[in-house]
């Protein structure tokens, strides 16, 4: 007999009241069908359909929203098979079952704001040997607390230094070139740089007309060749003024000329190794070098910082292709930043970055 049936003959012989506006066998029925859905839904108020709850086994995961965004995609956290770790690299190699784990988790999200493509699937892949932390909104790697911190901290202990281990999500086509992104608070290099376009365009040629392709340079949007020739008149202005400074030694601290030297003696010796007051001798080239290079590891330093950090990149592209890169103190002193770095919308880009930190050769 059907257990709702079952129940009705049962209210029937106990001479329970069924209710008057009931006109069918089948309206009562359905009443009673309601009556026992609604005390099951009472009695398992918490309830969580499909959301698997990380356990010591399934590694060791942190963030509360992350692991429920996974195990609403995948039904479960599932186990990672390999064993990963941070280290510089062109090409992760994944076992065959984590690479579709990862791929059905590139594009998935908490639905909260800075989750970005293929954030989530790298917290799940390397939680089986570290302890993953959702590190935005906590430190940068000088241990200062920011809005624009790295993505993700990674601890082999619980806990672990807030300042190690941080990892930097990106997503783009390969590390060939990505950008480091905004830089609005790097207040001191945009100091200096305000400095240098301010010397071009006070002592440049006055620029009447712009073609459709011209564009003035500004702290935001700027390349290296046109910082360079900004630096060539900086570097007239530096002799005349700096070098002959004791024309200007009298003149008051707010006067316009001494305040003009004061800046040109700063930008020097904020980029130049060794300075002392004096005739510059690097060239342009070597100037704009020496910038650039003070703009991007400033950023890096910060984010993910360079005392063992990482950026990674897991492609946009079909493959996934994960790239690895451990930023540290003893970069690639050689690496031309003339030539790969540039700034776009605010935002600080690099090229060949491998290049500025290469991998270790193992012995």
């Amino acid at each position: 007999m059907d257990y709702n049936l079952k129940k009705l003959y049962e209210k029937i012989a106990k001479g329970e009241t069924i209710p008057s506006k009931v006109f069918s066998l089948s309206q009562v029925y359905e009443m009673t069908n309601a009556a026992n859905t609604d005390k099951t839904l009472q009695s398992t108020p918490h309830s969580t359909p499909n959301i698997v709850q990380p356990t010591p086994n399934t590694g060791r995961y942190t963030n509360k929203s992350y692991n429920e965004a996974i195990a609403k995609a995948l039904g479960k956290i599932p186990q990672v098979a390999g064993n990963y770790i941070l280290h510089t690299t062109s090409n992760l190699q994944l076992d065959p079952a984590d690479k579709k784990v990862v791929d059905d988790l590139y594009n998935v999200s908490d639905g909260s704001k800075g989750t970005g493509n293929g954030e989530i699937a790298i917290y799940w892949l390397f939680g089986k040997n570290y302890f993953v932390y959702d590190n935005r909104g906590q430190k940068d790697g000088q241990g200062q607390v920011t809005a624009d911190a790295p993505d993700l901290r990674m601890s082999e202990t619980s806990g672990g230094d807030p300042t190690q281990g941080l990892v930097e999500i990106k997503s783009y086509a390969n590390l060939n070139e990505i950008s480091l992104g905004k830089f609005k608070d790097d207040k001191s290099n945009r100091y200096l740089l305000s400095i240098l376009l301010g010397v071009d365009v006070l002592f440049g040629a006055t620029k009447f007309n712009f073609g459709k392709k011209d564009r003035p340079v500004t702290v935001d949007v700027f390349n290296s060749n046109e910082i360079l020739a900004a630096f060539k008149n900086f570097k007239i202005l530096h002799d005349a003024f700096v070098v002959n400074q004791s024309v200007f030694a009298n003149f008051p601290a707010n006067n316009f000329l001494r305040q003009i030297t004061d800046q040109l003696d700063h930008l020097a010796g904020e980029i130049i190794p060794d300075y002392q007051t004096g005739s510059i001798k690097q060239t342009e080239a070597e100037l704009t070098n020496l910038l650039l290079q003070e703009f991007a590891l400033s950023k890096l330093r910060k984010k993910p910082g360079m005392n063992g950090g990482c950026i990674i990149n897991i492609s946009k592209k079909n493959d996934h292709k994960i790239e690895i890169i451990q930023t540290k103190a003893n970069y690639n002193s050689s690496f031309n930043f003339f030539e790969n770095v540039a700034s776009s919308s605010g935002e600080l880009k690099i090229k060949n970055l491998l290049n500025l930190f290469p991998q270790e050769k193992k012995v």
